[in-house]
């Protein structure tokens, strides 16, 4: 929440804490765990890191995604993660 809109990514590893966490909450609570995506200013320098976290299961591209060449490049980044 801290990156969404600031223009300033989390650090991957931050994100993958945060993600663990919900996880484990949502295991406790309801036996079933959500899928994360991270989703805050996500561009085709820091998608690959963000990808590489396991607890990440994807993203979701904001403003990035405005801008076409960009966004084939995250998508080829992210052909590598499947």
């Amino acid at each position: 929440m801290w990156a969404i809109g600031s223009g300033k990514p989390a650090l991957p590893e931050d994100a993958s804490v945060m993600s663990d966490h919900i996880v484990s909450s949502f295991r406790k609570k309801f036996l079933k765990a959500p899928e994360v995506l991270y989703g805050g200013s996500v561009d085709a320098r820091n998608a690959r890191y963000f990808l590489e976290k396991k607890s990440l299961r994807g993203l979701l591209v904001g403003g990035a995604s405005l801008d076409g060449k960009e966004f084939a490049k995250i998508a080829e980044v992210s052909k590598k993660f499947n």
